[in-house]
């Protein structure tokens, strides 16, 4: 297996491990979407969760333990010498965001959900990725996107509009 099949073997356990999460949720009323097809298929929304105050997208990454900070206007991965993290400067999720905005779906935030790629911590607290709210390890992330998109059941009306979004989409 190469290095690019690693990459994406670990990415797609990251995004089981929070849909794991986010799935305990519908418990309490939340709805659950995974992988939404964005412009016409050429990218995806790995989750949306809807709330009684709107949607909150997630975007699960797999990312090696490290520090991670932006500065200067560019992000940087620390834990040994400062390399220069170009996938944590993405504008992919902002994008994500803006679209499901024009298309007049009731957006209350994004998050990042963040799992190591191997032993130790993803420490992403200073690091702004664009669109997000917050980059946090993935339990993090989902009680946060829970807050921000309310409770009390999800808004059967934005349920309905998103199942409508996703069919325009395909």
């Amino acid at each position: 297996m190469g290095q690019g099949e690693r990459a994406r073997a670990a990415g797609a356990r990251a995004e089981r491990a929070t849909a794991r999460l986010l799935d305990m949720l519908t418990e309490d009323g939340y709805v659950v979407f995974h992988s939404l097809s964005v412009a016409r298929g050429r990218a995806d929304i790995d989750h949306l969760l809807v709330g009684s105050r709107g949607i909150v997208v997630l975007d699960s990454k797999c990312w090696r333990p490290a520090w991670y900070v932006t500065a200067f206007g560019r992000a940087w991965r620390t834990g040994g010498p400062v390399w220069r993290f170009v996938p944590g400067e993405s504008q992919s999720l902002a994008l994500s965001v803006e679209r499901l905005r024009r298309a007049g779906l009731p957006v209350a935030g994004a998050v990042v959900a963040t799992s190591p790629s191997a032993a130790g911590r993803v420490h992403a607290r200073l690091l702004r990725y664009a669109g997000a709210r917050a980059v946090l390890p993935a339990r993090r992330a989902v009680r946060r996107a829970a807050r921000m998109a309310g409770r009390g059941g999800a808004d059967l009306a934005v349920v309905a509009a998103v199942d409508s979004w996703m069919e325009a989409n395909q």
